[in-house]
């Protein structure tokens, strides 16, 4: 705010107060992200939903989200966002959101990039995100299997002209 040219308006400002809220701002602003069409497929008692997003920054793409079933309730384990400018993956998107840049100077393709990168790594990027005892009951080559519709769906998930 200061950096802008509002002095005044900078001293006002309670920062501990604005910092403990912007995890539920950037929750609020996720949320209101539009979204196309999705599609669902199902594997090894993981659920996949391929969408395709807009945000706010003016970035767009393909987006899969990795679900599975924690303690009862439909949890969003992993998400690859596939988008045009800066293409990124989260670890626990709803929990702790760890999420992990990819270098656009090495990968061309974010799509080829996240099915090579879930291919028989199902397990260990779901114990990453926090969910061990799920990741326990997985059966890589069903996952595995899934992989070539769940490609498919990321690459026809963009909106037609």
């Amino acid at each position: 705010v200061r950096i802008a040219g509002y002095s005044a308006l900078a001293d006002q400002v309670d920062e501990a107060a604005l910092t403990a809220a912007l995890p539920t701002v950037e929750k609020a602003l996720r949320d209101t992200i539009p979204v196309a069409e999705t599609s669902a497929m199902a594997a090894s008692g993981l659920c996949f939903t391929v969408e395709y997003r807009h945000t706010g920054t003016g970035d767009r793409g393909p987006s899969l989200q990795v679900l599975g079933d924690v303690d009862g309730k439909r949890t969003q384990l992993l998400r690859f966002d596939c988008f045009e400018h800066e293409p990124h993956f989260h670890y626990d998107p709803d929990g702790k959101n760890n999420r992990i840049f990819l270098n656009t100077t090495r990968v061309s393709d974010p799509i080829a990039w996240t099915i090579d990168y879930l291919r028989g790594n199902f397990t260990s990027l779901i114990r990453i995100a926090g969910y061990g005892k799920l990741a326990d009951g997985l059966d890589e080559t069903a996952l595995t299997g899934a992989l070539p519709g769940i490609e498919k769906a990321l690459r026809e998930s963009a909106p037609r002209a």
